[in-house]
């Protein structure tokens, strides 16, 4: 609760077991290593390696720029029972893969999954999904008021929900647009529906939000105006449970006029707002900013030359103070020579052919060294 989790090279938190909750925090700069990590992993089994693990709960809570998923739900051989997953500002992910997804599941990830009250967007990859659960996996799974930002990557085989049938789909507002070369949102959305316990009071804006007069679309606000043709043109729908035995309260319940309205947020109410409370942490920079020279100067010789390393176009160009030259080396993650290069002063050098992926950056001279972590991405 209230904490940040940042720069991990793997999973930021890894839930087991049963009923542990993630409460107002922010996680980010996660799974730098772009492997089957996320911000949050949920460990499919517990201890016993029987029952599925179960319980959980992921609530206000600001998550992004992660090297594949958001929040993972374990492996094929998993199952997973009564997680909730309500008022989170999930973006940018998919950032060092080329599969995942915002919420991605690989098996059986059902029985009772809550997810509610959400932003989704940004997912930097295109065979990817917002909420994507793969495998056979995402039945009997409930996904109301949420919204669906566009996402960026305009091409492939991109889809908002890419995941089973027999779901329920109450109250969410879907802008972001399916990216195939076969297939519209549209037809997608059709697809869903046909197939879904229930899918009522949905707004999908994907292709033309104007006609739908939110209040500012362009700048994410999907609230509606006064004149919105969503008020009062929904249905009220009641307590339900789901297949599973779980019940929920009515998705409509405390509707603020004549009728329910259609999408994730009600005109005349307070509008929801997702993510954590609390401010941003300080960046890494921002630390180190707090030290004065005397704090520090121990830890160095007292006439270490200055050395900075500059990115310009193609090429890497090294500056420092001193006439004596530098050697740079960079490692890839598994701590691996990739290039080193004497280098003298105010010089350029053509930069090496690098993959996705993060790197380490030593540049040494006359005793004194920096180091530099690169994450590079794919465009």
């Amino acid at each position: 609760t209230n904490s940040s989790v940042r720069w991990s090279a793997g999973s930021g938190i890894l839930l087991g077991d049963t009923n542990n909750t993630v409460d107002n925090c922010v996680i980010r700069y996660c799974n730098y290593s772009g492997t089957y990590c996320a911000g949050i992993f949920l460990d499919a089994l517990n201890d016993d390696d029987i029952d599925p693990s179960h319980g959980h709960v992921i609530t206000r809570n600001t998550i992004n720029a992660m090297g594949r998923s958001v929040i993972h739900t374990g492996g094929a051989s998993g199952d997973f029972a009564d997680i909730t997953i309500t008022y989170n500002n999930f973006y940018d992910c998919v950032l060092l893969n080329e599969d995942g997804g915002i919420i991605y599941g690989a098996g059986l990830c059902n029985n009772n999954f809550e997810i509610g009250y959400n932003w989704f967007r940004g997912v930097y990859h295109y065979n990817v999904g917002y909420i994507y659960l793969d495998h056979g996996g995402g039945n009997d799974v409930y996904v109301h008021h949420n919204v669906f930002f566009p996402n960026p990557i305009k091409k492939g085989t991109f889809n908002p929900l890419a995941m089973g049938p027999s779901n329920y789909y109450y109250n969410n507002t879907f802008a972001a647009e399916t990216y195939r070369y076969d297939i519209t949102f549209a037809e997608r959305w059709a697809n869903l529906k046909s197939e879904a316990f229930g899918a009522t009071n949905n707004i999908e804006a994907s292709a033309d939000s104007a006609i739908w007069k939110f209040t500012d679309p362009d700048n994410g606000d999907y609230t509606l105006t006064e004149n919105s043709p969503a008020r009062n043109a929904g249905v009220e729908i009641g307590p339900f449970s789901s297949r599973k035995g779980k019940a929920y309260p009515g998705p409509t319940d405390g509707f603020a006029e004549t009728a329910p309205d259609l999408g994730a947020y009600e005109y005349g109410k307070e509008p929801w707002v997702a993510g954590h409370t609390w401010g941003n942490p300080p960046e890494i920079t921002e630390l180190f900013e707090r030290h004065t020279v005397s704090d520090i100067s121990s830890l160095k010789p007292a006439a270490a030359p200055r050395i900075t390393l500059e990115i310009t176009g193609k090429y890497l160009s090294l500056k420092t103070d001193d006439t004596t030259p530098c050697v740079i080396r960079i490692f890839d993650s598994r701590g691996r020579t990739v290039f080193s290069s004497q280098v003298k002063n105010a010089s350029a050098i053509a930069m090496p052919h690098l993959g996705a992926g993060a790197y380490l950056v030593r540049a040494s001279s006359a005793g004194f060294t920096i180091l530099r972590k690169w994450i590079i991405q794919r465009n």
